[in-house]
């Protein structure tokens, strides 16, 4: 039936090969329906409840939404908080996410704030190269130096370079 988990799997899965193909109006609309069905029989924790926000918070950023995806988001960080705790790099990766949404809007103190965090969640989670926490500390270098705080940005842009230098895998180094 239309209401079927399975069903919304499936949308979940198509709309990955929608976006791919540079079909975000498409990916968006599955990933509304896949949520739709989510919403209604999943328990709000639920993981692959998140994983269907989270994509769709993604999507909407990426089309220039960044409002909807603030609000999918907020509800997705209290939902990765409640099930993997405040220090899990799920969580950091959801802050990391909802910093740069809320930049997006203009909030540039909130943002800071999520981007810090994140970062400070990264660093105690994860290897000095892990793509997450480079990612991480490109974010908040570019913030910081996009908003002027230069002395803050450059001893971030200077960790980035020694991982660079070190062959650190990264696919974002060109922007940075």
């Amino acid at each position: 039936g239309k209401r079927d988990l399975r069903v919304a799997k499936t949308l979940h899965n198509l709309s990955g090969i929608a976006f791919y193909r540079k079909r975000t109006d498409e990916a968006g609309r599955l990933l509304e329906r896949a949520l739709a069905i989510r919403e209604a029989a999943l328990p709000a924790d639920d993981l692959d409840l998140a994983g269907s926000r989270e994509a769709l918070a993604l999507l909407r950023q990426k089309q220039g939404r960044p409002a909807e995806a603030v609000a999918l988001l907020a509800r997705l960080a209290a939902t990765v908080e409640k099930v993997y705790g405040p220090a899990h790099p799920n969580f950091g990766k959801t802050l990391l996410n909802l910093g740069l949404a809320r930049a997006g809007l203009g909030e540039a103190e909130a943002a800071r704030k999520l981007l810090e965090r994140a970062l400070a969640i990264d660093e105690k989670a994860l290897a000095p190269d892990h793509p997450q926490l480079v990612r991480a500390l490109a974010s908040l270098a570019d913030f910081d130096f996009a908003h002027g705080r230069y002395a803050r940005a450059e001893p971030l842009y200077r960790r980035l370079v020694a991982l660079r230098a070190r062959g650190v895998s990264y696919e974002g180094w060109n922007r940075t």
